[in-house]
């Protein structure tokens, strides 16, 4: 019964404050065991991506959100898994370290995303990535042609 008690109080605390004997030995018991993290698989995300892409397919030009469109195309029966685990990938490495070599990778993961999706290729492709650390808020704003 102490069990179920600490619990519910944990989850739903009485009062928003937190403030009664209930809360802070609900929370002594129930953090060290009951926690989630994400660090239980994978580490936390460091950060939010936004990127947005405009580019020239046949003259005619195109806007899309490629990590977006990545997402809702991954399925495990059509196939496309890799095109959201590259982007995210590429994404990752660029947000940790946004250097020239990243940039490329990036770049490439976009380009080679595009030309996939259209079964063409593309040209003069505009790229703005932003990108906001999730412990601070601070965004950040890269855009390359």
């Amino acid at each position: 019964m102490v069990h179920f008690a600490c619990i519910l109080t944990y989850a739903y605390p009485l009062d928003s404050e937190k403030n009664s004997k209930m809360d802070y030995y609900s929370f002594w018991y129930v953090y060290p065991y009951y926690k989630q993290d994400w660090r239980l698989f994978t580490p936390c995300p460091d950060f939010n991506f936004r990127i947005c892409a405009a580019y020239r397919v046949n003259n005619e030009m195109h806007y899309s959100q490629p990590l977006v469109e990545a997402l809702h195309q991954r399925n495990l029966f059509t196939g496309k898994e890799f095109l959201m685990l590259t982007l995210s990938n590429a994404s990752g490495y660029f947000a940790r370290d946004p250097s020239e070599k990243n940039r490329s990778i990036l770049r490439t993961a976009i380009y080679r995303y595009l030309n996939n999706k259209h079964n063409s290729t593309i040209s003069d492709l505009h790229i703005l990535v932003e990108l906001t650390e999730i412990k601070t808020n601070k965004v950040n704003h890269f855009y390359y042609e």
